[in-house]
């Protein structure tokens, strides 16, 4: 199972630490694997934890992962009590404004992107398997426009790590996160706090992924994103861990982010909201 973990964390001070906090646990998450609970096995929590500190296995009923019984989950490729290892895959890219010192100081950004660089060929490695078992199994199982997607996004991410058009390359970010869900793959976004960069990030994510799957106008993207990052959850997340409703940037902090990446007026705490 692909696990991408994407960060935003800066290459200085307290979030460069933090990123190699973050590819520790990366390491230790290559040792869970997951399985599909049989039939005459249950959860009461919907999960289970079984193995070892160093070897653990996460066991789920078939419910926990929206199927009626382990039956429908077999029909759909998940075997009952077959153990599937995670492939977890980080890349990193930081944007703030600590970003812009680091890029200007060349603060770990040669570190940064080897570690980009291992993400690639970890994901290059895990498409190819995935194209090998389609042509083994046939066609239902990755279609051939799915197959040139993935491959397609893979150069495009290479062409950008190799010469990226900005210091704070997130089109690379763009390009890994649409190849790990064509992928089917999981992904997860942290920043330092969880509620400002996340927030931005996510709802550009969201915003793209209506583009993408559902046909949403370039016209129309860009309000919904304005929308989102107005009305939307993340600034009930915000609420929840500040007290506030406002994103925590000051006007500095905007104006050094990406600007996909900026909240709109009224959202953050240097303007009304």
């Amino acid at each position: 199972y692909l696990f991408q973990l994407e960060t935003l964390l800066s290459t200085r001070g307290d979030e460069w630490a933090m990123l190699q906090d973050t590819q520790g646990v990366v390491q230790m998450i290559e040792r869970v694997q997951l399985m599909m609970l049989p039939a005459n096995e249950d959860a009461p929590d919907g999960v289970a934890l079984r193995g070892g500190a160093h070897m653990p296995v996460l066991c789920f009923a078939p419910r926990e992962l929206g199927f009626r019984d382990a039956a429908r989950a077999s029909a759909a490729g998940l075997k009952p009590g077959v153990m599937l290892r995670v492939r977890p895959v980080l890349l990193s890219q930081g944007i703030n404004e600590e970003q812009s010192v680091a890029n200007l100081m060349q603060t770990h950004t040669a570190e940064q992107t080897a570690l980009n660089e291992r993400a690639l060929a970890q994901l290059n490695e895990f498409q190819a398997a995935a194209e090998a078992l389609a042509r083994a199994r046939g066609e239902a199982c990755f279609p051939p426009e799915l197959l040139r997607q993935q491959r397609e996004l893979l150069v495009r991410a290479r062409q950008l790590l190799s010469s990226p058009p900005d210091p704070k390359n997130v089109g690379l970010l763009h390009a890994t996160a649409a190849l790990t869900r064509l992928l089917d793959g999981g992904r997860a976004t942290l920043c330092k706090s969880g509620k400002d960069r996340t927030a931005m990030s996510i709802t550009l994510e969201h915003t793209l992924l209506l583009q993408r799957a559902h046909g949403l106008s370039e016209h129309l993207a860009s309000a919904a994103l304005t929308a989102m990052r107005r009305h939307g959850v993340r600034r009930e997340n915000v609420r929840q861990n500040t007290n506030k409703r406002v994103f925590a940037f000051n006007w500095m902090q905007q104006r050094m982010l990406p600007e996909a990446y900026r909240p709109p007026d009224g959202s953050a705490k240097s303007g009304a909201a």
